[in-house]
């Protein structure tokens, strides 16, 4: 991969997905992170804020199947993930795809981030500054687009943290 070196950074495989948004979305300047150890897409709290105990079956009832799902599969099932090998720093990535996007495109990126036992799912947001068809796949370069400084020191002590084996 042809790479900009303006960030440290460091190559691993990681599942990920990588969708085109429009460009008049107003999420290019959000990002958010998915912890494994909460339930995607499901409230973080047992019950909700009113006093509907249907609602609050419902909720508990949604946690339990995806602690079974979790268990039985050996893991959270993430089925619009798929590995990938990536270059990746806090300002962008590179990234062996099996499909192009033409430059300039803005995109949305779902990945998989794990340090240890600490699992997340980081969607954030970009635009493909490179597309280039190489054999079988496709050498993709995307930055970042509006991350906070919060989010970028997340990814970055990934990188780091990778890149010491821990």
């Amino acid at each position: 991969m042809d790479e900009n070196r303006n960030f440290f950074r460091v190559t691993r495989e990681i599942p990920l997905s990588i969708t085109t948004v429009s460009k008049e979305s107003n999420k290019l300047n959000s990002a958010s992170i998915t912890s494994l150890g909460a339930f995607p897409g499901i409230p973080p709290r047992i019950f909700s804020s009113g006093d509907d105990l249907g609602e609050n079956l419902r909720l508990i009832h949604e946690k339990l199947d995806w602690i079974i799902q979790a268990l039985t599969t050996g893991g959270p099932v993430l089925p619009d993930l798929r590995p990938a090998q990536v270059s990746l720093s806090s300002g962008g990535m590179g990234v062996e795809w099996n499909a192009g996007f033409p430059i300039g495109d803005p995109v949305e990126i779902k990945m998989l981030l794990a340090n240890g036992t600490r699992q997340r799912v980081f969607t954030l947001f970009g635009t493909i500054i490179r597309s280039q068809e190489v054999s079988r796949f496709w050498d993709l370069g995307i930055e970042f687009a509006g991350l906070d400084g919060w989010f970028e020191n997340e990814i970055a002590n990934y990188v780091l943290n990778a890149e010491r084996g821990l």
